[in-house]
Protein backbone atom coordinates (compact mmCIF):
# COMPACT_ATOMS: atom_id res chain seq x y z
CA UNK A 1 0.00 0.00 0.00
CA UNK A 2 1.11 3.13 -0.60
CA UNK A 3 -0.94 6.36 -0.19
CA UNK A 4 0.30 9.89 -2.29
CA UNK A 5 -0.52 13.39 -3.55
CA UNK A 6 -3.21 12.97 -6.61
CA UNK A 7 -2.23 13.66 -9.97
CA UNK A 8 -4.43 14.46 -13.01
CA UNK A 9 -3.40 11.04 -14.64
CA UNK A 10 -5.45 9.36 -11.69
CA UNK A 11 -8.87 10.64 -12.60
CA UNK A 12 -9.77 8.15 -14.12
CA UNK A 13 -8.93 5.76 -11.64
CA UNK A 14 -10.15 7.80 -8.87
CA UNK A 15 -13.82 7.95 -10.53
CA UNK A 16 -13.91 4.15 -10.83
CA UNK A 17 -12.64 4.06 -7.40
CA UNK A 18 -15.68 6.25 -6.39
CA UNK A 19 -18.61 4.55 -8.98
CA UNK A 20 -17.58 1.41 -7.30
CA UNK A 21 -17.64 2.30 -3.76
CA UNK A 22 -20.89 4.40 -4.18
CA UNK A 23 -22.63 2.32 -6.39
CA UNK A 24 -24.76 0.02 -4.55
CA UNK A 25 -26.22 3.16 -2.82
CA UNK A 26 -28.28 4.89 -5.79
CA UNK A 27 -31.34 2.22 -5.18
CA UNK A 28 -31.47 3.30 -1.19
CA UNK A 29 -31.32 6.80 -1.86
CA UNK A 30 -32.77 7.28 -4.87
CA UNK A 31 -29.86 9.26 -6.92
CA UNK A 32 -26.57 8.87 -7.33
CA UNK A 33 -24.73 9.67 -4.35
CA UNK A 34 -22.60 13.44 -4.98
CA UNK A 35 -19.05 11.83 -4.78
CA UNK A 36 -20.46 10.28 -8.04
CA UNK A 37 -20.88 13.19 -9.15
CA UNK A 38 -17.81 15.44 -8.02
CA UNK A 39 -15.45 16.91 -10.62
CA UNK A 40 -12.31 15.41 -9.92
CA UNK A 41 -10.32 16.97 -12.04
CA UNK A 42 -11.07 20.15 -9.76
CA UNK A 43 -10.39 18.02 -6.62
CA UNK A 44 -6.62 17.12 -7.79
CA UNK A 45 -6.37 20.46 -8.57
CA UNK A 46 -7.93 23.02 -5.32
CA UNK A 47 -7.88 20.27 -2.54
CA UNK A 48 -5.65 18.12 -0.99
CA UNK A 49 -6.26 15.09 -2.38
CA UNK A 50 -4.91 11.60 -2.08
CA UNK A 51 -4.82 8.08 -3.87
CA UNK A 52 -3.85 4.94 -2.24
CA UNK A 53 -2.02 2.54 -4.27
CA UNK A 54 -2.75 -0.98 -4.21
CA UNK A 55 1.06 -3.30 -5.32
CA UNK A 56 -1.31 -5.57 -7.55
CA UNK A 57 -4.31 -2.98 -8.50
CA UNK A 58 -2.83 -0.09 -9.19
CA UNK A 59 -5.16 3.06 -7.44
CA UNK A 60 -7.97 1.74 -5.42
CA UNK A 61 -8.71 4.48 -2.76
CA UNK A 62 -8.95 8.48 -2.55
CA UNK A 63 -9.48 10.91 -0.34
CA UNK A 64 -10.41 14.82 -1.00
CA UNK A 65 -9.82 17.31 2.58
CA UNK A 66 -11.26 20.49 1.50
CA UNK A 67 -9.21 22.94 3.84
CA UNK A 68 -10.23 26.78 4.60
CA UNK A 69 -9.77 28.81 7.45
CA UNK A 70 -11.21 27.22 10.38
CA UNK A 71 -12.26 23.99 8.41
CA UNK A 72 -11.21 21.03 8.10
CA UNK A 73 -13.79 18.85 5.38
CA UNK A 74 -12.89 14.88 4.92
CA UNK A 75 -14.94 15.89 1.98
CA UNK A 76 -14.71 11.99 0.10
CA UNK A 77 -13.23 8.68 0.73
CA UNK A 78 -13.36 6.05 -0.94
CA UNK A 79 -12.15 2.70 -1.45
CA UNK A 80 -12.80 0.77 -4.72
CA UNK A 81 -14.74 -3.06 -3.59
CA UNK A 82 -12.13 -5.17 -5.31
CA UNK A 83 -9.77 -3.49 -2.35
CA UNK A 84 -12.14 -3.11 0.98
CA UNK A 85 -11.45 -4.83 4.26
CA UNK A 86 -7.70 -4.79 3.79
CA UNK A 87 -7.63 -1.21 5.66
CA UNK A 88 -6.98 0.72 3.40
CA UNK A 89 -10.20 3.00 4.21
CA UNK A 90 -8.84 2.82 7.85
CA UNK A 91 -5.26 4.35 6.33
CA UNK A 92 -7.03 7.01 4.98
CA UNK A 93 -8.73 8.43 7.45
CA UNK A 94 -5.67 8.57 10.12
CA UNK A 95 -3.99 10.71 7.33
CA UNK A 96 -6.68 12.95 7.00
CA UNK A 97 -6.69 13.15 11.10
CA UNK A 98 -2.99 13.39 11.01
CA UNK A 99 -2.72 15.95 8.28
CA UNK A 100 -5.73 17.70 10.73
CA UNK A 101 -3.55 18.14 13.83
CA UNK A 102 -0.37 19.09 11.64
CA UNK A 103 -2.48 21.87 10.45
CA UNK A 104 -3.49 23.08 13.88
CA UNK A 105 -7.08 21.88 13.53
CA UNK A 106 -8.97 20.81 16.31
CA UNK A 107 -11.53 18.58 14.38
CA UNK A 108 -12.09 16.67 11.42
CA UNK A 109 -15.30 17.54 9.73
CA UNK A 110 -17.45 15.11 7.59
CA UNK A 111 -21.04 14.37 6.27
CA UNK A 112 -22.55 11.18 5.29
CA UNK A 113 -26.05 10.71 3.08
CA UNK A 114 -28.91 10.17 6.30
CA UNK A 115 -29.56 6.63 4.80
CA UNK A 116 -25.83 5.43 4.26
CA UNK A 117 -26.39 3.42 7.72
CA UNK A 118 -23.61 1.85 8.13
CA UNK A 119 -21.15 4.96 7.06
CA UNK A 120 -22.71 6.59 10.18
CA UNK A 121 -22.08 3.89 12.58
CA UNK A 122 -18.31 2.95 11.30
CA UNK A 123 -17.48 6.98 11.55
CA UNK A 124 -19.20 6.82 15.47
CA UNK A 125 -17.24 3.46 16.37
CA UNK A 126 -14.14 5.41 15.46
CA UNK A 127 -14.71 8.86 17.58
CA UNK A 128 -16.91 10.91 15.22
CA UNK A 129 -20.30 12.58 17.11
CA UNK A 130 -23.34 14.24 14.81
CA UNK A 131 -24.02 17.56 15.16
CA UNK A 132 -26.01 18.16 12.24
CA UNK A 133 -28.60 17.72 10.08
CA UNK A 134 -29.23 19.49 6.90
CA UNK A 135 -31.04 18.83 3.51
CA UNK A 136 -28.42 20.59 0.80
CA UNK A 137 -28.04 20.27 -3.07
CA UNK A 138 -31.29 17.59 -2.79
CA UNK A 139 -29.32 15.43 -0.12
CA UNK A 140 -29.99 14.80 3.26
CA UNK A 141 -26.65 14.78 5.04
CA UNK A 142 -25.58 14.09 8.23
CA UNK A 143 -22.94 15.93 9.52
CA UNK A 144 -20.10 14.71 11.99
CA UNK A 145 -17.22 15.70 13.57
CA UNK A 146 -14.04 13.70 15.58
CA UNK A 147 -11.94 16.03 17.97
CA UNK A 148 -7.92 15.15 16.97
CA UNK A 149 -6.31 17.72 18.83
CA UNK A 150 -3.98 16.46 21.81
Amino acid sequence: MKIRIACKGDQKSIEESVKSAYMHYIDRIGIKPAPMLADYNKAIESHKTYVLEDSELGVVGVLVLVISKGKFLLENIAIHTSAQGKGYGKALLQLAEKTARELKFDYVELYTHEKMNENISLYQRIGYDIFDRIHESGYSRVYMKKYVKG
